[in-house]
């Protein structure tokens, strides 16, 4: 195996060079390659050590945190695990993934295999899903860029005219095309890890496609040749900052042998900058959220004057992901329960922040695409906790002609309406993740799959159980081990909103651990600032699953048999003797 990636890697490095590379800062500006990470010294570019030590240490009482990743001009300059993240667990990237899917798709682009405005039908893609929902066909006109910016119609209506978010079946013919277009009879899979993640240094990061037998993820039904466009590859804190840094450097990488290859254009580096479809109506694109969306990914587009100062969530605000103190320009990479990059190419500047988070503003009835909105208030948190430590000499937010710019491209806010204090639901489905198992069950003795709420591909594997019966009773079964296999849940709410009480239990299966009152700067006052939060540990699985004529099989979301070391014995009488 060491050998093929070798080979693999190798063959990047001739492949990946379709002209002369531009001129380069030196190697280690650019990152590592497909070397492993060396973490350094924060004086080395500049940064204080102590701070950034303090910072990484006062993260692990930001809610529910499982790792943090800090790259400053090329160099890797935090890399802490805490909690379920620690060791060498991969956590899984939700749809944080997407960011590193377009990324992807620019190497392909950048090496031929397709363009972003042809459509897929025109290079033999047959389709897979259904693109005639409304009784026309729109399947000849969905493009590339339709996928990459979320405005395929999902079969309702016309491809290019509305956002319509998606992690399975219709974003995944960003697959089915790859695998059309490879060249050599390379499937898909083949393909995107020899020319994007080994150059990378992930070589891992596709091996996992089919780990997750209910496909409770995004991973679809996959087979062996596809990859899953929609994120959920796992991988660590410092895999995905390999993606922030390859879009910090215009898309210029490090080969093995430290010579710089260009693996995207700087005009398709670019389109993450900048926001596809600003002028969509808000009742077209989730709320304002075509005001930040660019190629699978959200670029800031306000400074903190653009936040509103009364509340955190008004009907000008929602879908925005807006993070207290972030520089204008900034790329958000954004997944399920607290999976975040953030990207700063001006300052040569990613973060990377994984864990088990969620957030629940207070937003006007008819809201639309408040869950981005939500995720702000969580980075909001993070980013106060660092920003002193990775950008010192930057207390506010710039303000610069590029950023007033990109203000002044976006279309007039929407209707406020006043509202007032009220009864705070609980989280409803996060539209990111409308995903359900969907796997024959068989009468046979097996595998069960139990699996951590909320929807998370994460859980615990036990072989041998006698039949499909004893497989569901383990979930909600005494000493099933679930506290040591699935990690608890932290929910915010942000101090400037009226105070709630802590639910007494989310997901039906996650009850009350805590209730940590408002945090951040004392002298805080604007929403965003301070947040309550309320962390939740797990009482049972979600839900187990039964796969008849099956063993467990190790892989990174059930992790057998040592990890984690606490695991506790399942009672005997679930399995076969």
């Amino acid at each position: 195996m060491a050998g093929l990636l070798l080979s693999w890697a190798l063959l990047c490095s001739h492949s990946l060079v379709n002209a002369q590379p531009s001129p380069s800062p030196s190697g280690s500006s650019l990152g590592p390659g497909p070397n492993p990470w060396q973490k350094v010294a924060g004086e080395l570019v500049g940064l204080d050590s102590a701070k950034l030590e303090a910072a990484a240490e006062a993260n692990r009482n930001i809610g529910t945190p499982f790792c943090l990743a800090v790259v400053k001009d090329g160099q890797l300059v935090i890399d802490s695990n805490y909690g379920f993240g620690q060791g060498e667990r991969k956590i899984e990237s939700m749809s944080a993934g997407k960011t590193m899917t377009a990324a992807m798709v620019g190497v392909a682009i950048q090496q031929g295999l397709f363009d972003l405005n042809t459509p897929l039908a025109q290079y033999g893609v047959v389709p897979h899903a259904n693109w005639s929902l409304t009784g026309v066909d729109w399947w000849p006109n969905v493009t590339a860029r339709h996928l990459i910016t979320q405005t395929t119609g999902r079969g309702s209506v016309e491809p290019g005219s509305a956002l319509t978010y998606d992690s399975d079946a219709y974003i995944q013919h960003l697959s089915f095309l790859l695998n059309t277009t490879a060249p050599g009879n390379q499937t898909a899979r083949e393909w995107a890890t020899r020319n994007f993640a080994t150059p990378l240094g992930i070589p891992q990061l596709y091996a996992f496609e089919d780990a997750d037998p209910a496909k409770i993820g995004d991973t679809p039904i996959l087979g062996k040749t596809q990859i899953s466009i929609g994120g959920d590859q796992p991988m660590a804190c410092s895999d995905l900052a390999r993606v922030g840094q390859l879009l910090v450097n215009k898309g210029l990488w490090n080969s093995a042998d430290g010579t710089p290859v260009r693996m995207l254009s700087e005009e398709y580096v670019k389109g993450f900058s900048t926001p596809q479809n600003p002028l969509f109506p808000y009742d077209k694109c989730a709320g304002h959220m075509c005001q930040q969306y660019s190629y699978l990914t959200y670029v800031t587009t306000t400074n903190d004057t653009g936040i509103p100062r009364n509340t955190s969530c008004a009907l000008n605000n929602t879908g925005l992901a807006q993070v207290r103190g972030l520089p204008m320009g900034s790329l958000l990479a954004m997944g399920a329960l607290g999976k975040y990059m953030m990207v700063m190419p001006e300052d040569k500047l990613v973060v990377v922040a994984f864990g088990s988070n969620l957030a629940h503003l207070e937003c006007p009835n008819g809201s639309k695409g408040t869950f981005s909105t939500d995720e702000g208030l969580v980075m909001s948190q993070i980013w106060a906790n660092l920003q002193d430590a990775v950008l010192p000499s930057q207390t506010l937010p710039k303000s610069s002609t590029r950023d007033q710019k990109l203000a002044t491209k976006q279309p007039p806010p929407g209707p406020h309406s006043p509202f007032g204090p009220g009864p705070r639901p609980p989280p409803g489905p996060n539209p990111r993740r409308p995903h359900h198992p969907h796997f024959l069950q068989k009468p046979s003795v097996g595998a069960c799959y139990c699996y951590c709420p909320h929807d998370q591909a994460i859980g615990r594997c036990m072989s041998g159980i006698a039949s499909e019966d004893a497989c569901t009773a383990l979930a909600d079964a005494s000493h099933n081990g679930v506290q040591d296999f699935c990690p608890s849940v932290s929910m915010f709410y942000d101090c400037h909103d009226p105070r709630v009480d802590c639910s007494a239990k989310i997901f039906r299966t996650m009850t009350l651990q805590s209730n940590k009152s408002c945090t951040g700067p004392p002298n805080a006052s604007l929403p965003l600032e301070k947040a309550q939060e309320c962390s939740y540990a797990p009482k049972a699985f979600s839900k187990c699953y039964f796969l008849g004529n099956a063993t467990c099989q190790h892989n990174p979301f059930f992790p057998l048999p040592q990890h984690p070391p606490r695991a506790s014995v399942t009672p005997q009488e679930f399995f076969t003797i």
